[in-house]
């Protein structure tokens, strides 16, 4: 449990397995947070498959937008079953992330091309299906570094 006031600060974590085969095949190391009295909430998983991953920590806010005062990371071994179900709902996020971000774009260069004489809507729909494919083999490849893409 942290008290010192600035764990805000700290934005992301590196989970990893330091040996192999330390879980068996059917666990996972599971991550959570819980800011204040906010729930325990969910960030991530690595299991034998994938020992290691960096995840944010997108810190629970009070229901008014402030920080709370304390803060906790947890860590547990869980059924990679239980876990699967949700890393969908992460997965799940992710992807509407990525709609949000494609309408957003839509709608900016709408407004300077008025009735979408080139074909924008088509460029990106062509675009977001190419990128769902992608991500739909990969998610974290936005986050990886480029030596690695």
């Amino acid at each position: 449990r942290c008290s010192c006031g600035a764990y805000h600060e700290v934005r992301d974590v590196c989970l990893f397995i330091p040996n192999a085969n330390l879980l068996d095949n059917n666990s996972a190391l599971a991550l959570y947070v819980q800011a204040g009295n906010s729930p325990w909430e969910y960030r991530g998983c690595v299991s034998n498959v994938q020992p290691s991953e960096v995840f944010p920590l997108n810190w629970p806010l009070n229901p008014d937008g402030t920080l709370p005062a304390t803060a906790q990371i947890g860590v547990s071994v869980e059924p990679l079953s239980e876990v699967a179900g949700r890393e969908q709902l992460v997965l799940g996020s992710k992807e509407d992330f990525a709609k949000r971000v494609a309408m957003d774009l839509f709608r900016y260069m709408e407004s300077f091309l008025g009735d979408d004489r080139l074909g924008v809507g088509n460029v990106i729909d062509n675009w977001f299906n190419k990128f769902l494919n992608k991500f739909r083999r990969d998610p974290n490849f936005l986050t990886r570094n480029k030596e690695q893409s």
